[in-house]
């Protein structure tokens, strides 16, 4: 489902803490005070180890109110808090070790919506909470390990229970009403992966191969309550379920062989293949079999044919530091359960709209296609890559009929194009040139556009042209150092956006300014401090106010700015 790549990370545990050895310890604590949002934050690490048996806990605590803006109205009051804790236990041996994750997460907020106040309304407030509870054991063989078909295998099985619920009161003008909208989406998923690698030497060059699959169940469920508080004591109960209670079966195969060709293995050629099959298995919930035979629309099961994705790259080392490289993937995304089987009206005077399912929404592919230049010496790098992706099938919501009562509907509309340029490059001064420390510079510039090609209508999905610049300097005795960054984001006018779904606003180019610093108090305690938005400017992101329309006529579009001149502060201590 990655259809224009990923963001791989990985959290932090016992070996990453401890390094190869796996003993010792290690505690770090940070606590952090900000104004753009009056919020604090503590984190907490600490891991000990004796080899055999280590572990590690991070713990994150936040808590705040609303990001604070540089406009003519400010954001709906909020105020929020949460708790992150990951634990992790490793067992090694000889040839193998297992790992045990405990992951946590909570979150609580509570805002008074302002900007939907009006003449429906004497007051709206808002409470929500999210959680995450995920728990993992893993077991993997390393190098060493006598096996015929790998050099080292993993396998993981993983269960994950995420849930969102949240309650919305009303204080209605009319009849001194009051509404109690009580909404909940619940996620179980179990799953369980296994990954090979297998080293061997051919006529040609080395192969470093890796095959794998990878399998899950989900279990997916959402409720929306609706209680009306009459004036006269009494009450009027609605079930207004949105989404049919459904089970997500997922299933995949891979192969990736890395082959190393050449008289001086200047040549990197590397095929994929991975093969995935998908399927949505509606339950039957009479609150929805209701709802949904009274709108014209059933709840229909989904199942892809066994998709193929290839995949196929090769690089060439020009010099030890410089190499090209072009790649070329092609990717597959099934409509969710949401897409396909979700519901959902608001019939509120000029906002009048319905977002229907569409049970013959079908797959959304891509074919991905790169060119690029990478260079990587000991004191500068740059990356230099053009790209370009058509979609076929692409999924988007679109109007269906308007303008009294505007019906949208998730729909497979055809082909589209996104395609752009990518650069960024760092340079490391000379120290002969500054002998009090070193100067780090670098900047960076993505440009991308995208248009569905059968109409020719521009994507809203597209951020516009961003290019960024700094400049940092780290005294000589690693003590303390500086940073200064700038970032330029240029507009996006009515050309350059889709009205086919609501009427996003256009926005001005912006550029600004940001100063941070650190300063080591000794070998233990560690302050860092930064200013954003140096020149107090009034800007927006796009991701922002494209999805800043106007809510029964009382919103404010102004809300969606982003924060003046802000500032953070930090302090550090490790042992």
């Amino acid at each position: 489902d990655a259809m224009g790549g990923t963001i791989q990370g990985q959290t932090l545990g016992p070996s990453t803490l401890l390094g190869q050895e796996l003993s010792g310890e290690y505690f770090r604590n940070s606590f952090s005070v900000n104004s753009v949002n009056h919020g604090i934050h503590n984190r907490l690490i600490a891991a000990q180890g004796e080899g055999t048996f280590s572990h590690s806990i991070v713990h994150s605590f936040r808590e705040g109110s609303e990001r604070k803006v540089k406009g003519s109205v400010s954001r709906n009051p909020l105020d929020f808090q949460s708790h992150a804790i990951l634990y992790k236990g490793r067992f090694s041996s000889l040839n193998w070790f297992s790992e045990g994750t405990i992951d946590v997460y909570s979150q609580e907020t509570k805002s008074v919506l302002d900007t939907i106040a009006g003449d429906f309304n004497k007051s709206v407030t808002h409470e929500s909470s999210r959680n995450r509870d995920r728990f993992s054991v893993m077991a993997e063989l390393s190098e060493g390990t006598d096996l015929l078909f790998a050099d080292t295998l993993s396998i993981m099985i993983y269960s994950q229970e995420s849930s969102q619920k949240s309650t919305n009161t009303q204080y209605r003008v009319r009849n001194d009403e009051i509404w109690y909208r009580d909404i909940n989406y619940d996620t179980m998923i179990h799953g369980l992966n296994f990954q090979a690698n297998k080293s061997f030497d051919t006529t040609w060059g080395t192969n470093a191969l890796r095959y794998g699959f990878e399998t899950s169940l989900s279990d997916v469920s959402s409720g929306y309550f609706l209680t009306k508080q009459l004036s006269d004591g009494s009450q009027i109960y609605e079930d207004r379920i949105g989404m049919a209670p459904a089970d997500a079966f997922r299933h995949g195969m891979f192969i990736i062989d890395e082959m190393t060709i050449g008289e001086k293995n200047s040549w990197v050629l590397t095929p994929s293949l991975r093969f995935q099959h998908y399927k949505v298995d509606p339950r039957e919930n009479a609150a929805f079999l209701k709802r949904a035979s009274s709108k014209g629309f059933v709840a229909v099961e989904y199942e892809n044919t066994i998709a193929a994705a290839p995949g196929l790259s090769l690089l060439h080392n020009l010099t030890p530091d410089l190499n090209v490289y072009t790649s070329y993937n092609h990717g597959v995304r099934n409509p969710s359960i949401g897409e396909l089987n979700g519901y959902f009206e608001h019939l509120v005077s000029d906002s009048n709209f319905i977002i229907v399912p569409n049970p013959d929404l079908g797959e959304e592919t891509s074919d991905s296609y790169e060119l690029g230049i990478q260079f990587k010496g000991e004191s500068s790098d740059f990356h230099l890559a053009a790209f370009q992706n058509n979609y076929d099938g692409f999924i988007d919501l679109q109007t269906v009929s308007g303008p009294v009562l505007n019906i949208l509907s998730n729909a497979n509309i055809g082909k589209a194009r996104i395609q752009g340029v990518e650069f960024s490059a760092n340079f490391l001064s000379d120290q002969t040139l500054t002998e009090t420390g070193s100067i780090l510079t670098g900047f960076s510039a993505c440009w991308i556009e995208g248009e569905e090609v059968n109409s020719g209508d521009p994507l809203n999905t597209i951020d516009p042209f961003k290019g960024s610049a700094y400049v940092a300097f780290t005294d000589e005795s690693q003590s303390w150092g500086t940073k200064l960054a700038f970032t330029y984001r240029g507009d996006k006018d009515l050309s350059d956006i889709s009205q086919s779904y609501g009427m996003p606003m256009p926005i001005d180019q912006s550029a600004v300014l940001d100063l941070t610093g650190w300063l080591k108090l000794n070998d233990h305690w560690e302050i860092r401090g930064g200013l954003f938005n140096l020149t107090n400017e009034h800007y927006f992101l796009w991701s922002d106010s494209s999805r800043a329309g106007g809510h029964a006529g009382v919103s404010h579009f102004d809300h969606m700015a982003q924060p003046g001149v802000n500032g953070f502060i930090t302090l550090t201590a490790n042992f």
